[in-house]
């Protein structure tokens, strides 16, 4: 499940945005819009995070 699209999961572009919000609003890691094209599962976005 990590690893599939959120595109899969049911995710629409609408929601993959106000979630890349709120994670830029709660830990104050700033994700480009090219970025947020390039954070398309929920493992991506995890190491995203882990290395920022």
């Amino acid at each position: 499940m990590m690893d599939h699209t959120l595109g899969e999961l049911g995710v629409d572009s609408l929601d993959v945005m106000l979630v890349m919000m709120d994670i830029q609003e709660k830990t104050g890691v700033v994700i480009s819009d090219e970025k947020v094209d390039e954070l398309n599962t929920p493992s991506k976005i995890v190491a995203f995070l882990e290395s920022n």
